[in-house]
């Protein structure tokens, strides 16, 4: 039985390309279905000549375009886990498009299997993100977690005690003088 394929190309061009190659070769008799943006798609023109293709933008909403993906029954969906500092909402789609089995590829070419509830599917996202974040992102996690933690606390005491100490009526010899 020929296998239905789902390939979310949400990457560069060039990456793109090798990747959709790759995909192509291994599964030589498959129904290939593409979603790939518009801007892509015709620089990928030649390479989809063997697919089925279709725009990554939900039309009728995002969840009309995540039931259409669960009504088509893909066997295998592969998604680009690549990096990039821009978001990339079809990682988020692949794992809720109800394939049966959803392969994520990375930069390097290799492959892990990924799946909402799986949490080596989280652990691997989040281990990526944290080698490509910058030092100006670790400062400000470094700020966010003192500010919720002890910069919060050091706040509520120093208010309290600025609450406790301030003589009252002193705000109004403040204004007079």
């Amino acid at each position: 039985m020929t296998q239905k394929i789902a390939v979310f190309l949400t990457t560069e061009v060039a990456q793109a390309r090798l990747m959709l190659g790759r995909l192509l070769d291994r599964h030589p008799d498959a129904i290939v279905v593409v979603y790939v943006g518009v801007d892509a798609r015709w620089l990928l023109s030649r390479d989809l000549e063997y697919c089925v293709v279709r725009p990554d933008k939900p039309v009728g909403g995002k969840a009309n375009f995540v039931r259409g993906l669960r009504a088509e029954k893909f066997d295998l969906l592969y998604v680009a886990w690549h990096g990039g500092a821009r978001p990339q909402p079809l990682r988020l789609v692949a794992l809720l498009a109800g394939a049966a089995r959803t392969i994520a590829i990375d930069e390097f070419d290799k492959q892990f299997e990924v799946g909402l509830l799986r949490p080596n599917t989280w652990l691997l996202h989040a281990a990526r993100r944290a080698t490509s974040i910058r030092l100006v992102g670790i400062a400000r996690i470094i700020s966010t977690v003192y500010r919720c933690t002890i910069g919060g606390a050091v706040a509520v005491v120093s208010l309290a005690a600025f609450a406790l100490l301030r003589r009252p009526g002193a705000a109004a010899k403040d204004r007079k003088g």
